[in-house]
């Protein structure tokens, strides 16, 4: 089973480096827009952007 983690705001994913190295198996962190991924044209920024 592969692991996922999400960081919060203001964070970055690198925030899980650490953990993830301890870990076995497989495992991704996620990079939300604005925060180590590009941000679309036209997002907003809001919880709502963020969510879909």
């Amino acid at each position: 089973m592969t692991s996922v983690f999400v960081h919060g705001v203001p964070e970055t994913a690198k925030v899980w480096d650490r953990l993830r190295s301890h870990l076995p198996g497989e495992s991704i962190a996620l990079k939300l827009p604005g925060f180590g991924a590009p941000r679309p044209d036209g997002f907003d920024c809001s919880t709502e952007e963020y969510a879909q």
